[in-house]
C-alpha cells in the first residue's frame, strides 16, 4: 500500500511540474531506460484524442504518461541509448525542481520499472517525407506488448478474424544458461488493439513462428520448428500439426513475412499462396545466392502445386571487377485490386559489405509482380539495398498497397546515414506499380548503436493488420525495449499542426 501511494504522489508531482514549467514532450515514444536530454529547435502542436496538447514528433502528449518527460540539464545531457536522434525544444526547469524530477524518476525507474505491458494506446506521431525534401507531422497510437516471462518478445504476425478479434503471434525468446530458445505465443484483442488478452502458449511447441494466416470460419495455421500447426476455433487450441512439405525437389522452405489467402464469398479460404527460400547444397550466407520459391495450396495449406522459382529474382552486382549473383529471402504476397500479385522480397547483401563488419541486417527489399497468378513474374524493383527489409504487404480498404519494413539500419545511398532504428512504411496507389520513396512514412524511431559493431541488431521482424475503417496496426520487435511495438496509424490522417 505504502508503495503504490508513493508512486502515485511522484506521478502527481511530476505532471504537476510538466504542466507547470514544460510546453513540449521528449523526443521518445515510449520510455526509451534513462530519457533525460537536452533538446533544441522545433515545436510541435497536434490535436490527439480529442484534446490539444503540445508534443514533439515522437511523444505521446504533454500528460498521457511519464515518457512525455524530457528535462534539460545545462549544457550537457544525462542519457543512455536508445534515444530518438531528432532535436526539439523545451522549455527550462529551475534547477531545484530539476532536482526534485531527478529524484523521482531515480524512485520510479529504480522500483517501479515503468515498463507496463499491454497499458493500451498512447498518443504519437508519425512522420512523412512531403515529396520536397520537408516533413509532415500526423497523429497516431502507439503502444508496447511484453511476455512476462520472456527475455525478449517479437512479434510475427496479426491477422483479422470474422469473430471481431484480432489476433498477433509472437515469439517468447527465453535464455537459459546461454541457451536461447524461443517459444509460440498468441494474443488477442477484441477492441481494436487497444487491450490485450494475456499471451498463450502452445506446450511443446518451439521455433519462432512464422506466416500466421488465417483461413476463415475460426481457422488459423502458422509454422514453427519444420510444422504447420491448425486451430479451428479462433486461435484458443491448436490440436493438429503436420510436417511443413519441402519444395518438389527436397529443398528446405524457410520463410518470414506473410501469405496472401483468397477467399469465397463467405471468407472461406479457396488458395493460400505461399513464398518460402533456400540455399543450394554447399551455399550459405552471405556470399551464395538465396532462392526464392512461390507455391499455392488449394486444401488449406496440407499439400502444394503451382511451384515456381522466377529466374527474375536473381539478379547481379558490380563490386571490385566481379560480377556477383544475388537473390532474395524470405517474402510477402499481396493481391491487388487489379487482380495482379505482389511481392515484397528481401535482396541479398549487397557484395561491397563482404568486406568488413557485415550480417544479414543489411540486407535490403524489392518489389515483383505477376499478372498471371503466380506463374511468372516481372523483374524486381529493388525499393532499399540494405537495412530496410522484414516486409508486410496489405490492401488497404481504398485498394492502396502499404508496405511495412523494419529499419535496421538507416543505410542510403550506399552509407550509413544515422544511428535510427525502428520501422518505416511505404503507400502504392497504382497496385504495387511505384511506391512513395519520397513520402516515405516514419511510424517509429529510436537512436541506437554499438561503436564497435555498426550492424549490430536493435530491431526486427514485424507484422501488420488493416482495419475496416483504414486504419493500419503495424508491429515491429523493439530489442532494446525487449517488446513488440504496435502503431495505430492512417496513411490520410489529418496532418498535426506546426507552430
Amino acid at each position: 500500500m505504502f508503495f503504490t501511494t508513493t508512486i502515485k504522489t511522484v506521478f502527481t508531482h511530476v505532471h504537476a511540474l510538466i504542466d507547470r514549467q514544460a510546453s513540449t514532450g521528449c523526443p521518445c515514444s515510449r520510455p526509451h531506460g534513462w530519457f533525460l536530454t537536452l533538446i533544441s529547435r522545433g515545436r510541435y502542436t497536434g490535436n490527439l484524442s480529442g484534446r490539444m496538447v503540445k508534443s514533439t514528433p515522437w511523444a505521446n502528449g504533454k500528460s498521457s504518461n511519464l515518457s512525455a518527460l524530457c528535462i534539460g540539464l545545462g549544457g550537457w545531457s544525462l542519457r543512455t541509448k536508445p534515444m530518438d536522434y531528432r532535436k526539439y525544444q523545451v522549455k527550462w526547469i529551475m534547477p531545484k525542481e530539476r532536482l526534485v524530477i531527478l529524484a523521482m524518476l531515480f524512485v520510479v525507474q529504480g522500483y517501479a520499472g515503468y515498463a507496463m505491458a499491454g497499458s493500451g494506446w498512447h498518443d504519437h506521431l508519425i512522420r512523412q517525407r512531403d515529396g520536397k525534401g520537408g516533413w509532415v507531422v500526423r497523429p497516431a497510437l502507439r503502444q508496447e506488448l511484453k511476455d512476462p516471462d520472456a527475455n525478449n518478445t517479437m512479434p510475427f504476425g496479426l491477422v483479422a478474424m470474422d469473430n471481431g478479434e484480432i489476433a498477433m503471434i509472437c515469439s517468447r525468446e527465453i535464455t537459459v544458461e546461454g541457451k536461447w530458445t524461443p517459444y509460440p505465443v498468441l494474443a488477442f484483442s477484441k477492441d481494436g488493439g487497444n487491450s490485450w488478452t494475456d499471451f498463450q502458449s502452445m506446450p511443446g511447441v518451439t521455433g519462432r513462428p512464422m506466416y500466421l494466416t488465417y483461413h476463415g470460419g475460426g481457422s488459423l495455421s502458422f509454422l514453427a520448428g519444420g510444422r504447420r500447426l491448425f486451430s479451428h476455433d479462433y486461435g484458443r487450441t491448436w490440436p493438429e500439426s503436420i510436417e511443413d512439405p519441402r519444395t518438389t525437389d527436397g529443398m528446405t522452405f524457410h520463410r518470414e513475412g506473410n501469405a496472401w489467402v483468397d477467399r469465397d464469398e463467405d471468407g472461406h479460404a479457396q488458395a493460400i499462396l505461399d513464398l518460402g527460400w533456400h540455399y543450394k547444397p554447399g551455399e550459405s550466407h552471405p556470399k551464395s545466392a538465396a532462392t526464392v520459391v512461390f507455391r499455392r495450396s488449394i486444401d488449406g495449406a496440407r499439400t502444394w502445386i503451382d511451384e515456381v522459382a522466377p529466374p527474375q529474382w536473381k539478379f547481379t552486382m558490380l563490386h571490385d571487377r566481379k560480377y556477383w549473383l544475388r537473390g532474395v529471402s524470405e517474402g510477402a504476397l499481396v493481391r491487388a485490386a487489379n487482380g495482379d500479385l505482389v511481392a515484397a522480397l528481401r535482396t541479398d547483401m549487397p557484395p561491397k559489405y563482404f568486406e568488413g563488419q557485415h550480417n544479414d541486417n543489411i540486407e535490403g527489399t524489392s518489389i515483383s509482380i505477376s499478372k498471371d497468378n503466380g506463374r511468372t513474374w516481372s523483374d524486381m524493383k529493388i525499393l532499399f539495398h540494405a537495412g530496410r527489409h522484414h516486409a508486410n504487404l496489405q490492401r488497404l480498404p481504398n485498394n492502396d498497397l502499404v508496405c511495412t519494413l523494419v529499419v535496421r539500419t538507416d543505410v542510403r545511398d550506399g552509407k550509413l546515414a544515422s544511428d535510427r532504428r525502428g520501422a518505416d512504411a511505404l503507400i502504392s496507389h497504382d497496385h504495387g506499380v511505384t511506391w512513395n520513396l519520397d513520402r516515405r512514412y516514419e511510424l517509429d524511431a529510436f537512436e541506437a548503436n554499438h561503436s564497435e559493431n555498426w550492424v549490430d541488431t536493435f530491431a526486427g521482424h514485424i507484422g501488420a493488420v488493416v482495419l475496416d475503417d483504414g486504419h493500419i496496426i503495424s508491429a515491429y520487435g523493439n530489442y532494446p525495449r525487449k517488446a513488440a511495438v504496435l502503431i495505430k496509424w492512417k496513411p490520410d490522417a489529418e496532418p498535426a499542426r506546426v507552430q
